[in-house]
């Protein structure tokens, strides 16, 4: 039995009230190869695990995401999965993966990630409109058939973002789609919008915008409107979209990252900020590689193993946490920082 077939007998032994259509995609359309999947040594347990480039600072560094991870029922509790996650953490640190996410599905989920040294940093600002709210279509927007290089386009203005390929934008439509949703775009002068909706009964909202991307206001709007035009039996709307500079009572937790391998997460860092001068000293407690005092200077990083005092003395989640935060945390730390944008990912 190879790794795909392993991992869809647990999967459906796992989600037995799975819609009989979603699990034929997962295996059919998003699972291509056995390297999208990560199996326990026993195969008791397994993980879908995926790998898209992300743009941290200018730089596209290699990301891998996390989903549907689960262990057979009967063999849960023992160990099993913990075991599997610092095995993948270690394996994707080794050949060089920078980070890894996850957007746990429940509240408890995330403490689990914690000890994996997880930290919440994709945070996203949510806004609830009644079936009363009307939005505005400015006259100079333009809708506009949604296209993976003008999401890509949006991300890299915006920094901080996952970039999607044409085929894995092609697979997030097409889940979406499963699930009665929509992907609307739109453009004009002053930049462009997109987003990816759907209908989640579970969340208690008739219509969800998973993720709203845009360089543009009036571009924003218009989708928002188009959105509410394709969906005229006046529906309330729960929006999802950057927390870049939103107030803190808006925020709520979605994704968690973990840096793997610290040396190229903070080579690019150090390219970005060529003026940075900084020695750091990293403890993990998983992922060897990563003990170590890093020295930033003249836009690279060397490994200090002088007794020279650190200017940082942190774990690798309190890193993640401080490189993901507003800028005016950044400033305490004399770091470049910034939110995360919204990860909507296939999947």
């Amino acid at each position: 039995m190879d790794a795909l077939e392993n991992y869809r007998s647990i999967y459906e032994a796992s989600y037995k009230r799975q819609r009989a259509s979603r699990t034929q995609w997962y295996f059919e359309r998003l699972l291509q190869s056995p390297a999208d999947v990560r199996i326990s040594d026993d195969g008791l347990a397994g993980m879908m695990a995926r790998t898209y480039p992300f743009l941290f600072w200018g730089t596209e560094l290699p990301l891998l995401n996390i989903s549907r991870a689960t262990t057979r029922p009967g063999e849960r509790g023992r160990g099993i999965m913990s075991s599997l996650i610092r095995k993948v953490m270690v394996e994707e640190a080794e050949r060089g993966t920078a980070f890894a996410s996850v957007a746990p599905p429940t509240r408890r989920l995330y403490f689990f990630f914690d000890r994996f040294g997880f930290s919440t940093v994709g945070y996203v600002s949510e806004e609830r409109y009644t079936d009363l709210h009307a939005f505005a279509s400015p006259d100079d927007v333009e809708g506009r058939e949604p296209e993976a290089a003008t999401l890509r386009e949006i991300a890299r203005a915006r920094g901080m973002s996952v970039l999607l390929s044409d085929a894995d934008f092609a697979l997030l439509c097409e889940q979406l789609r499963l699930d009665d949703g929509s992907v609307i775009s739109a453009s004009g002068a002053d930049g462009a919008a997109m987003l990816f909706a759907g209908r989640r009964p579970d969340d208690g909202e008739p219509l969800s915008v998973h993720g709203l991307y845009s360089t543009s206001h009036d571009a924003s709007e218009a989708v928002l409107s188009a959105l509410r035009a394709e969906r005229a039996d006046g529906i309330s709307i729960t929006i999802r979209t950057d927390a870049e500079g939103s107030p803190k009572a808006r925020l709520r937790a979605g994704a968690m990252l973990r840096i793997l391998d610290a040396q190229r997460v903070l080579d690019a860092l150090a390219k970005a900020r060529p003026d940075l001068r900084m020695r750091i000293r990293l403890r993990d407690p998983i992922i060897p590689s990563n003990n170590s005092t890093f020295h930033l200077h003249r836009g690279r990083v060397e490994r200090d193993e002088s007794s020279q005092r650190p200017d940082l003395d942190i774990s690798i989640d309190t890193l993640c946490s401080i490189l993901f935060s507003e800028p005016k945390i950044g400033d305490v730390f004399d770091l470049p920082t910034r939110r995360l944008a919204p990860i909507v990912l296939p999947g």
